[in-house]
Parts: structure tokens; C-alpha cells; sequence
């Protein structure tokens, strides 16, 4: 019988099965390497693709996002600069404020050291009130400016001087106008027999006074004295004091009146 044709039902050799049975895993295990592969490539390609999307959306998103990117670049840099400048305004307010307190305490001690030359013109113009016109003295109202009580807290204190500062500069003022010129008020005066007698008085300054009656009846002359005006009267007076109040209410034309002087030191002044 020839080697290549066997007997009909004749089985085939082990070695002959197990290598079909190799030939067969390798063919599943090749089949199964090709499906990962070709799934691999799969996911290469769709990632591929994915890429080539994004890549596409940025191109278009860029311009979109770098402008966003500079407007926000922008405003930080706008902020940074407010920052800097709010820091100097502050460094500038602290400075102000320091300056400020430090004018205040200035300020503050300049008003305590006036405190004894206020309480010394207080006290010459307590003096004098009694040798004040009674014209004058109304319109001071009271020689006292008002001191603040040891007990006033500073700030209180502080303004109590500034009030009495002020005040006393304004009566100051009041009475070196009346001392510098020359006025004319209505004033009731007394006579030696008691009558209480309503007269035009024309004050010089603070030194000598002239009244007369409206009748022209009646003048005298006045001059200040510790204990108010001392009234001289005098009827011959009352031609050139009523010609002299004339021509101060522009009555009458200027003209020379003679009228009778006498020096006198006002209470309070010193030698």
C-alpha cells in the first residue's frame, strides 16, 4: 500500500492531532491580536479626530479668548493702578491728619497762653466800666466775657477761651471806636435837685462830654470819674453846645465852636 493513502478507518497519529491543535490556537490568538489592533487603530483614529476638532473649536475660540485674556490683563493692571493710587491718597490723608492734629495742638497751646492777657484786659475793662458812658455800656452789655470752669473738659475749655477771645475783641473794638470819635446820643441826666432831664449829649471820644436840652434851657459838661460821669451844669453852654450838635447833625454849616476843655485820666489808666 503506498505511504500516502491508508486504510479506510484508520485513525491519525497523536503528533498529527496536536499539531492541527496548534495550528488552530495560533489562528484564534492572530485573529484575536488583529481585533485589539483594529480596535487600537479605532481609538488612534478617534482621538485623531477629537484632536483635529479641538484644534479646529480653539482656532475658532481664540480670537475670542485672547481678547478676554487682554480685557482681564487690563483690568488688572487698571485696579493695580487705583491700588497705588488709593495707597498714596491714604499716605497723603495720614499726613494731612498728622499735620492737622499737630496745627491743633499749636493752636491749642497759643490759646492757653492767651488765657492770662484775656484775663488781664478782662479785669482793665472791669475797671473801667464804671467811668463808661451809659450809651457804651449798653451796647457792651457786661464788661464779663465768661471764664470756663476748672472742671470744663479740654475741647470745652479750648472753645470757652476762643468765645471770650472773641468777645473781648468785639467790646474792644466798640470802645476804641466811641474813644475815637465823636458821638451824639439822647440821654437822660440828673440835676442837683434830683429831676431826671433828657439831654443831647456829644461825646469826645472818652475824655469830655456835652449835653443840652432840646428847650436849650439847660447844658452841662461831663467827664469820667471812677464812679461813672461827673456832670457840671452850666447854662451858658447850651448856645455853643446846641450850635456844636447843629453841625454834627449837619444842621447848621461847619463852623469853629468854643467849648470849654479839661484833660482828665481815664480810671484805670496807668501812669
Amino acid at each position: 500500500m503506498p505511504p500516502s493513502t491508508r486504510p479506510a478507518g484508520r485513525r491519525c497519529a497523536p503528533w498529527r492531532r496536536a499539531l492541527a491543535l496548534a495550528i488552530g490556537l495560533a489562528a484564534a490568538a492572530a485573529a484575536a491580536d488583529l481585533d485589539r489592533l483594529e480596535t487600537l487603530v479605532g481609538h488612534i483614529l478617534e482621538a485623531q479626530q477629537a484632536t483635529a476638532r479641538a484644534q479646529a473649536e480653539w482656532s475658532e475660540q481664540r480670537p475670542a479668548h485672547e481678547g478676554q485674556i487682554a480685557l482681564l490683563t487690563q483690568e488688572v493692571a487698571d485696579a493695580e493702578e487705583r491700588l497705588e493710587r488709593a495707597r498714596k491718597d491714604a499716605d497723603a490723608a495720614a499726613e494731612q491728619h498728622r499735620q492737622s492734629a499737630a496745627d491743633a495742638e499749636r493752636a491749642r497751646q497759643s490759646l492757653a497762653e492767651l488765657a492770662e492777657p484775656i484775663d488781664r484786659a478782662e479785669a482793665d475793662l472791669k475797671a473801667l466800666w464804671p467811668s463808661l458812658p451809659e450809651t457804651l455800656r449798653t451796647t457792651l452789655a457786661s464788661p464779663d466775657t465768661g471764664r470756663p470752669d476748672d472742671a470744663t473738659p479740654a475741647a470745652k475749655a479750648d472753645a470757652a477761651v476762643a468765645e471770650r477771645l472773641q468777645a473781648l475783641l468785639s467790646r474792644l473794638t466798640e470802645l476804641d471806636q466811641f474813644a475815637q470819635g465823636v458821638t451824639l446820643v439822647r440821654q437822660e441826666l440828673t440835676e442837683a435837685d434830683r429831676t431826671r432831664r433828657e439831654m443831647d449829649c456829644l461825646y469826645l471820644g472818652l475824655a469830655i462830654a456835652f449835653a443840652v436840652a432840646a428847650d436849650g434851657s439847660r447844658a452841662a459838661v461831663g467827664v469820667p470819674t471812677a464812679t461813672g460821669w461827673d456832670w457840671q451844669w452850666d447854662a451858658a453852654l447850651a448856645g455853643p453846645v446846641r450850635r456844636a450838635v447843629a453841625i454834627y447833625r449837619k444842621e447848621q454849616p461847619a463852623a469853629w465852636v468854643t467849648l470849654p476843655l479839661r484833660l482828665s485820666a481815664l480810671p484805670g489808666d496807668r501812669p
